[in-house]
């Protein structure tokens, strides 16, 4: 079995936080443990429609950070 890694994001305001279609959570103080491999991360702000999203690849025992800022609705 392949160690986890981890996918932190800084948003720079509250989002809502989808991978791979899923919601996942919300930011600030996003962080999640993921098996190794390549994920679609889309964040949304919580009161608007407008998403920003990014590939990302997880690799196991490597903290993976994230930098999206959504624009202003």
């Amino acid at each position: 079995a392949q160690a986890s890694g981890w996918l932190e994001l800084d948003t720079g305001k509250q989002t809502k936080v989808f991978i791979d279609g899923r919601f996942a959570g919300r930011t600030p103080g996003f962080r999640k443990q993921l098996s190794p491999g390549r994920y679609v991360i889309r964040v949304e702000p919580l009161h608007g429609k407008i998403a920003h999203q990014a590939t990302v690849e997880i690799r196991s025992g490597t903290t993976q950070r994230l930098r999206l800022t959504p624009p202003s609705p």
